[in-house]
């Protein structure tokens, strides 16, 4: 223990064998001496691909590993890496990974890492700068949750699962799609990932991402692999579900609707502007269906005659406009419920009307905000 950080620098490269590629100074300022380093030609492989360098086994390590010694080597460098550089903003979980990826092996990454499986299987994810859903295999060890285009290949992605610092890694649901969407935020680097499965699977996912979330590196313990053993006996995700057809549901980073409409104060000032484009009925409807969602099932009949009335008679103030597929839906299962007929009250009865409604603010109303100097002071 020292609060000399060279001299806690310099323990660590005795540790791990190498020479640590930079200084820290008395003010904290880490400097890269890399630059100031001659290569050493005959250390490198013939396809410029970094060796990895000698690293003791931890005393707490079990010893009876055939691949310890590089397997080892190869997880508590990888580790001590994502570690150290945790809320850097020159290095992402995803630098390091792909660094790590150009050291020479006979083995794939993720045959090298030496973590317990949670769980694997197929995730729809989407995409932050392609703005499209796309299948992803997906592996979740403690700490970290790894993406592929498919099986058997190396990562396109990593998410570090770490609370390090507060709110460093959190769930919550995907506003319009609550039951099979979840959202993955974390503080390093600073996003929000957005996955989709099916009800059942998002629900097992999510609960088992929870268990993987660490505090500190030391949560994590290096041990043999073991098969995943599937809830229920069930067999793991043989093959790749089809690609997700639905259309864009929400926007990522903190200029995106569906960030603004995660706040009272983002859902106040979007509201205030639509009053005055005369269009604040879109908004309400938007939220009321939030509601009526997550309703107990006894209300559902009641609420839905309310935002019946409210949003779908022509002579309501807050009539929204929608195509008339829609609308006819809605008069549908009206015209039933005045029958004597509530099968057609569902919890999803207004879901296509909503992200309707939902597209038409983003791509009209919000675009527009955005210029506004109320939206630039949130």
């Amino acid at each position: 223990h020292t609060s000399d950080p060279s001299k806690a620098l310099a323990f660590v490269a005795v540790k791990v064998g190498r020479d640590v590629p930079y200084t820290i100074s008395s003010s904290g300022n880490r400097h890269d001496t890399r630059s100031h380093q001659q290569p050493d030609s005959s250390a490198s492989s013939p396809t410029g691909a970094a060796a990895l360098p000698e690293l003791p086994l931890s005393a707490s390590s079990p010893r009876d590993l055939t691949d310890r010694s590089e397997g080892y080597k190869f997880t508590e460098l990888f580790l001590q890496e994502m570690d150290y550089n945790f809320g850097s903003s020159d290095k992402s979980p995803r630098d390091i990974m792909n660094g790590f990826l150009q050291v020479r092996s006979g083995k794939k990454f993720f045959d090298r890492l030496l973590l317990p499986v949670i769980k694997e299987g197929y995730l729809s994810k989407r995409g932050r700068e392609i703005v499209s859903w796309r299948v992803r295999y997906c592996i979740l060890m403690p700490g970290l949750l790894l993406y592929f285009r498919a099986k058997g290949e190396d990562p396109v992605g990593i998410i570090y699962l770490c609370n390090k610092v507060k709110n460093g890694c959190r769930l919550k649901p995907a506003l319009l799609s609550p039951q099979t969407d979840f959202k993955l935020a974390v503080s390093w680097p600073d996003r929000a990932y957005l996955f989709s499965a099916s009800e059942e699977e998002k629900k097992q996912w999510v609960d088992d991402i929870m268990s993987a979330i660490i505090s500190h590196r030391d949560s994590i313990m290096i041990s043999p692999r073991k098969e995943p053993t599937p809830r229920g006996g069930a067999s793991q995700l043989s093959r790749a579900p089809d690609s997700r057809k639905s259309v864009i549901l929400s926007v990522e980073g903190p200029k995106g609707l569906e960030d603004l409409l995660e706040t009272d104060s983002g859902i106040q000032a979007f509201q205030d502007f639509l009053e005055s484009e005369w269009a604040s009925e879109n908004l309400l409807f938007w939220l009321d269906v939030n509601k009526y969602r997550t309703s107990p099932s006894s209300k559902y009949v009641e609420e839905f005659r309310r935002l019946y009335n409210l949003y779908f008679q022509a002579e309501s103030q807050y009539c929204i406009n929608l195509p008339h597929r829609l609308v006819q839906k809605i008069h549908t299962a009206y015209g039933a419920l005045e029958a004597g007929d509530e099968s057609q009250v569902t919890p999803e009865i207004f879901s296509e009307a909503q992200r309707d409604i939902y597209h038409l603010m983003q791509d009209d109303s919000f675009n527009r905000f955005k210029r506004t100097d109320r939206f630039k002071q949130l």
